[in-house]
């Protein structure tokens, strides 16, 4: 944990600092469904966003986050259709997924319905952009 003296940091900042085994685990289990529907924006909006290489569109690594910067003109299909992208995908796998998943055990089960739910359902930063345009 990490403490400061200074009079002007609030305690929500210093209790948010820490940092414990569990979500440290909790990172490291859903980073592959995260860092997917983030390369899944990244896929599809690459022909349309301002980056020559991909390091230019990464905000953070953990958990994975990509800042894509359309430029002036961009036609607001594409930039709904790419932050909706990783929802169409998970959504047309779902009929392909649920039959195999459910021939898991339980375990196994619990983590990959979990993993297509982070891939597949739209974070507030998608919906923030989508509401941001209309």
């Amino acid at each position: 944990m990490t403490t400061t003296t200074d009079a002007g940091v609030d305690d929500a900042v210093n209790e948010g600092s820490d940092t414990g085994i569990v979500d440290l685990l909790g990172a490291v289990i859903m980073f592959p469904a995260v860092l997917a529907h983030e390369l899944t924006h990244a896929l599809v909006a690459w022909h349309w966003i301002d980056a020559s290489t991909p390091s230019d569109i990464v905000d953070r690594f953990v958990p994975p986050r990509l800042e894509l910067r359309y430029p002036a003109g961009t036609p607001v299909v594409v930039v709904v259709v790419a932050n909706l992208a990783p929802t169409l995908v998970g959504a047309a796998l779902a009929p392909f997924l649920l039959p195999w998943v459910f021939s898991f055990e339980v375990p196994l089960l619990a983590y990959v319905f979990g993993s297509w739910a982070l891939y597949t359902f739209p974070s507030a930063d998608d919906l923030a952009v989508i509401s941001d345009v209309f």
